[in-house]
């Protein structure tokens, strides 16, 4: 038995190389221009955030969207511009045409739009509001952000 075994391990002394298809990773310019997001988008609004998420920012918006809005967090499209290159407001419009943008914060493409002001460019309404962690940190400010964003989202 022993001797089996040798002979066994003489027949697969040997390297074999097996060569695995390697997958391309894809570049943002390989995917035709389109911006990364989460979410369905069903009801036709989008969250622009310059950074992901801290705990505390995320229970912050998860509340907002299932609690306050009253939608599923699939209902919205979350767009967060620190991981893609050359997002503009023009880019984001074009993807999402006709949608109802919330840019969350200084989004180096909404520098110059006022706080709470809507703007219809590229054929979506935008409002600006502060980051999300300004209202974790002044949590007294959420009902102007609710007020504002209440007629903005079209809610009742």
């Amino acid at each position: 038995m022993v001797n089996d075994i040798y002979s066994i391990i003489d027949l697969y002394d040997e390297l074999i190389f097996i060569e695995e298809p390697t997958q391309k990773g894809v570049k943002e310019t390989e995917n035709n221009g389109k911006i990364n997001f989460e979410g369905l988008n069903k009801k036709q609004v989008v969250f622009v955030f310059e950074h992901a998420h801290s705990e505390e920012t995320k229970t912050l918006i998860d509340n907002l969207i299932a609690n306050a809005m009253k939608y599923a967090q699939d209902d919205i499209a979350q767009i967060f511009t620190h991981n893609q290159q050359s997002v503009t407001l023009e880019k984001i419009g074009q993807q999402f045409t006709g949608c109802l943008c919330v840019i969350w914060g200084q989004v180096d493409a909404a520098k110059s739009m006022s706080l709470y002001g809507v703007t219809s460019l590229h054929g979506c309404q935008w409002m600006k509001v502060h980051p999300a962690s300004h209202y974790v940190l002044n949590p007294t400010d959420k009902h102007a952000l609710w007020n504002n964003l209440k007629p903005f989202l079209r809610i009742l």
